[in-house]
């Protein structure tokens, strides 16, 4: 059933994922929480209603998660994405070639050093902050958003009618209970910033945030800690 393969893929949380050079809608990322069916069938309003990440580098990227202060202290986890190298990934190809993929990928990608992310030099520049009252903030590139994406994900055969509504909230959700992007890993309402290079986004950044009271100036924590990401130094913890 292609519930059954789309539970498989799901259990395997694959790190690497991939945009192309005209995304759905001219938004190669989407910042969402978890979905309550407010979209139309096209999925538009699901796109529309977001903010979205544009002029991203084409090809494969990935995710991961690096440690910049003491485990249980507020602003201690970043969240980055980044880009790895150029090309695609076949949404159709069999589950076990999914983990077959995932499993020679995922030490290579764990491998790479934080200051191997950026060239050195490179400035993050604000992107603005993500806030639902659900509080989860799921980053996801929008080429898996698409009903053809979603009919080749869960292995629909042609004729087959596909419940796009359950496939968008679920995939919003993948990951949860396992360490996904939740507000109050990154202190609250996560601030976005983003590295670009030649004009395009190579990675993205979800990084310290809080609310602030209309009385309360507002800390120059904007950019997040660029410390490690772009030297030879300091080295910080990561994990895919």
């Amino acid at each position: 059933m292609a519930t059954e393969r789309f539970t498989h893929l799901q259990a395997l949380t694959p790190r690497r994922f991939h945009i192309s050079a005209n995304p759905p809608f001219g938004i190669n990322f989407v910042l969402c929480g978890h979905v309550n069916l407010d979209y139309d069938e096209s999925g538009s309003q699901f796109f529309s209603q977001r903010d979205g990440i544009r002029e991203c580098k084409p090809g494969i990227w990935t995710s991961m998660t690096r440690q910049v202060g003491d485990l249980g202290e507020d602003f201690s986890i970043e969240c980055i994405l980044r880009w790895v190298e150029p090309g695609t990934i076949d949404l159709s190809q069999s589950v076990e070639d999914w983990e077959k993929y995932e499993n020679e990928t995922r030490a290579k990608d764990a491998a790479v050093k934080v200051s191997g992310l950026v060239l050195k030099g490179t400035k993050w520049r604000k992107m603005g902050s993500y806030f639902d009252d659900g509080g989860v903030c799921s980053v996801i590139s929008t080429e898996y958003l698409s009903e053809d994406a979603a009919g080749k994900i869960m292995g629909l055969k042609d004729g087959d009618e596909i419940d796009y509504g359950f496939y968008a909230e679920t995939l919003t959700l993948n990951g949860w209970e396992m360490g996904a992007v939740g507000q109050d890993e990154v202190g609250g309402p996560p601030r976005v910033a983003v590295a670009e290079e030649n004009g395009q986004v190579i990675a993205i950044r979800l990084h310290r945030g809080r609310i602030y009271d209309d009385d309360e100036e507002e800390e120059d924590d904007s950019q997040g800690t660029e410390d490690g990401l772009s030297s030879d130094e300091g080295e910080d913890e990561t994990k895919g």
